[in-house]
């Protein structure tokens, strides 16, 4: 069982929380074209990373992590997800095999990062206009 101190309902805090399986997803599929980026996100998942998650047990693939990156770091794992995803796309129209339901998995995976994206960009504005 995990505890965590964010409101996962809220509109505000939604669109940045990613779960574990998604964030995984996203290691895999940059691993290959920028190791240090996912190793960046690979350390967003480690448990010791995140200190107002308490683990009772094993960590599951729902437990849910608030991402707080910086414009650099998200705009390169959007970038590089989508050249991934390209690639991926590509080989399967090219050669006519692959996993159709993997493609499916790599977008909605994009989508989620686009989202945040969003969010991220949204807020930034927000605090440009204040200032």
């Amino acid at each position: 069982m995990t505890t965590f101190t964010v409101d996962a309902n809220s509109s505000p805090n939604k669109d940045k929380l990613f779960d574990r399986e998604t964030l995984q997803f996203t290691v895999k599929l940059i691993r290959s074209h920028n190791p240090s980026l996912a190793l960046r996100i690979q350390n967003l998942i480690a448990p010791s990373a995140i200190p107002y998650i308490q683990y009772y047990g094993e960590p599951h693939a729902t437990d849910q992590f608030k991402l707080n990156l910086d414009s650099y770091t998200l705009k390169r794992v959007v970038d590089t997800l989508a050249i991934a995803g390209q690639e991926l796309a590509e080989q399967v129209l090219l050669t006519e095999q692959g996993d159709q339901k993997f493609l499916l998995e790599v977008k909605s995976s994009i989508g989620k990062w686009i989202v945040y994206a969003r969010y991220h960009q949204t807020q930034y504005e927000r605090v440009r206009s204040n200032s």
